[in-house]
């Protein structure tokens, strides 16, 4: 049984996949496996995504623009680092539900899932996927899939590569049209934030007027929505503040001045692991991808310079140990918010999720230090 959710995404874990655990819980429940296999598909998925996710606006692309460099960067490294990982994690996973298949006392939770069978029954009450709701989840996916055209560096990657650029030259050309798009509008390519904030509310409007949504029932929504990115939105403006007042007090200049004296000398190995080992801890601190990289990276992303490491390689350090401590970290909401649905105790995690980690940071530190070579 080769069981594992391709949950890897641009933006990484968040409380929007929380109903995906109200509904697989009990499919994985009714076939005799255990929460920990429901749970486990989606968050390593989804965890394992963003630990080396290519073009994560949030993750990725915060902390480049913070380094000063592109986020086509080292995506070569992350995708073998995605590839190498994914691998890794559908096949711990999928072992253990094997063994929970074959033999339940090999369950972490074996004397709860009696009670767990009880407790998540499978609603056979299926919800009619009719046209309108079909549609629905089209333009769904075409707005995701917009979404990855709109992030990936194009022309970066390859400087043949501007069939995006080429069409919207050609759409600004065109009179009125060209004035309703905006002489300032972006190509697909080179969108960021602010383009993706733009589309996904058009497109909220869109799904909202063709499903018939009465108006106050989406601005309730769109408010609810807005209220769980607040904290995020906090983090970064208080994090920016904080980088400020370094750089105009020249603190930043005085904190890479000791950088470079004490990393001057440090072979490329050791300092790319001890980059990997320092944002273990930080991680643990400020668990938001965001929020970790606007406070850090701004500093942390030129010392690379004095060990002769890239800063992409940074970069991709920086997302490998915040990926990997927010897989059993208390201080991420996700975390915590899924295995209170799923009734898993913190305890329970950590000893399924113990051998995983173990693996993904040494694989992580033996990419790392290669890369730090090779490239």
């Amino acid at each position: 049984m080769f069981i594992f959710a391709l949950g890897g995404s641009t933006f990484g874990m968040a409380e929007e996949t929380i109903p995906f655990y109200t509904l697989l819980i009990p499919l994985m429940v009714s076939v005799g496996l255990d929460a920990i296999v429901a749970v486990a598909t989606i968050l390593v998925g989804s965890g394992l995504g963003v630990l080396y996710s290519t073009i994560n606006p949030f993750a990725t692309g915060i902390a480049s623009e913070m380094a000063g460099i592109s986020m086509a960067d080292g995506i070569v490294v992350r995708l073998v680092f995605f590839v190498v990982t994914y691998i890794i994690g559908a096949t711990y996973v999928s072992r253990y539900a094997n063994k929970v298949l074959d033999d339940k006392r090999k369950s972490y939770m074996y004397e709860q899932m009696d009670e767990q069978k009880e407790r998540f029954t499978v609603n056979n009450q299926m919800t009619e996927l009719t046209a309108k709701r079909r549609n629905v989840l089209i333009l769904f996916g075409l707005t995701f899939l917009i979404m990855l055209l709109s992030l990936i560096p194009w022309s970066d990657l390859n400087a043949n590569w501007t069939l995006f650029e080429d069409i919207h030259a050609w759409l600004i050309s065109i009179p009125v049209l060209g004035n309703i798009i905006g002489q300032s509008s972006l190509p697909l390519g080179h969108w960021y934030l602010i383009e993706i904030t733009m589309l996904f509310f058009f497109m909220s409007v869109i799904v909202a007027i063709f499903y018939g949504i009465e108006e106050s029932h989406y601005v309730e929504a769109f408010v609810i929505g807005a209220k769980d990115l607040f904290d995020v939105a906090l983090i970064v403006a208080v994090a920016r503040g904080i980088q400020v007042i370094m750089n105009d007090g020249q603190i930043t200049a005085t904190i890479l001045h000791w950088g470079e004296l004490a990393l001057a000398d440090l072979p490329k190995g050791l300092f790319i692991v001890l980059m990997y080992l320092f944002y273990i801890p930080m991680t643990f601190l400020i668990p938001s991808t965001s929020g970790l990289a606007a406070a850090t990276m701004g500093i942390m992303g030129p010392l690379g310079d004095f060990a002769g490491v890239e800063p992409h390689l940074v970069v991709t350090a920086y997302q490998a140990a915040s990926g990997v401590v927010n897989l059993v970290t208390p201080t991420f909401g996700v975390i915590v918010g899924a295995l209170a649905i799923s009734k898993i105790e913190m305890t329970t995690w950590w000893k399924f999720m113990a051998k995983l980690v173990a693996i993904i940071v040494l694989v992580s530190i033996i990419i790392l230090v290669f890369s730090a070579y090779l490239v």
